[in-house]
């Protein structure tokens, strides 16, 4: 037995702990305090919380990317509208053109013989996969036709077609984009009047096939959507980087 009253060179057996090394050294730097999971291991790394293992950067850049790219695609929308209605409008004006070059090239003395002008349209108009070229005389029926003989003679200017109508009652260019049932897809047609020494002698009407100009159109809203979205996930994991470690560019001296 000790004397409490006397001072001893040693703590009682009671105080000084069970024998052998400690787990947690009190002097040691950077001692951390082991967590025992559910088999009774001790893992380090978890300091930061039990929460799965999604880290706290790769939350925060999806967040971020998801509201960009909400953003993004929501001006996409009407800026891909705006797209398609100046490129239609810039095919219809080129369009119209043509059609009022290969009038000029017809002139009227042409049109006075049908089998010369047939001639002249399948030699220098020949048959293409997407475009096709046609004359009309003033009463609107086909005199000429790049796509051949079959269908001479017959009334063109009917409803199904209205640019020709027009091009007869106006007579002035015009251009529109529409459906043509016996190509069963869409097709820009430009017609112009054939007219010399204020003399008219039919409509020329130049007609081609939409998909290409349609393809190229929806290649280059593609390739909008796709550089928003990739600079969308930049900006977002840069704005993940930053809030992982927001004081990585903070120095205490710049503010002495």
């Amino acid at each position: 037995d000790q004397d409490p009253g006397r001072p001893h060179l040693l703590a009682p057996q009671e105080a000084r702990g069970p024998p052998g090394p400690t787990p947690l050294h009190h002097d040691r730097p950077g001692s951390w305090v082991p967590l025992r999971l559910d088999r009774g291991r001790v893992e380090r790394g978890h300091e930061h919380g039990i929460g799965g293992a999604t880290k706290l950067r790769t939350r925060l850049v999806i967040a971020f990317a998801y509201i960009l790219v909400t953003v993004i695609v929501a001006l996409e929308i009407p800026l891909a509208i705006n797209l398609q209605r100046r490129v239609q409008s810039e095919v219809k004006s080129g369009a119209e053109s043509d059609a009022l070059l290969v009038a000029a090239g017809i002139g009227g003395a042409r049109t006075a013989h049908p089998k010369t002008l047939q001639d002249y349209v399948t030699r220098h108009f020949p048959d293409q996969e997407n475009g096709r070229v046609i004359v009309i005389d003033p009463d609107g029926v086909l005199i000429a036709d790049s796509t051949g003989s079959e269908s001479l003679g017959e009334k063109y200017a009917t409803p199904g077609r209205p640019e020709l109508v027009r091009v007869l009652q106006t007579p002035e260019p015009t251009s529109e984009i529409r459906h043509s049932a016996t190509l069963g897809q869409d097709i820009l047609v430009a017609a112009a009047p054939i007219i010399e020494e204020s003399t008219f002698y039919g409509a020329v009407r130049v007609s081609e096939l939409m998909g290409q100009v349609q393809d190229r159109v929806r290649r280059v809203i593609a390739g909008l959507i796709v550089a928003a979205v990739g600079l969308a996930l930049e900006i977002s994991a840069q704005r993940g980087r930053h809030a992982e470690h927001p004081y990585h560019n903070f120095h205490p001296g710049a503010a002495e």
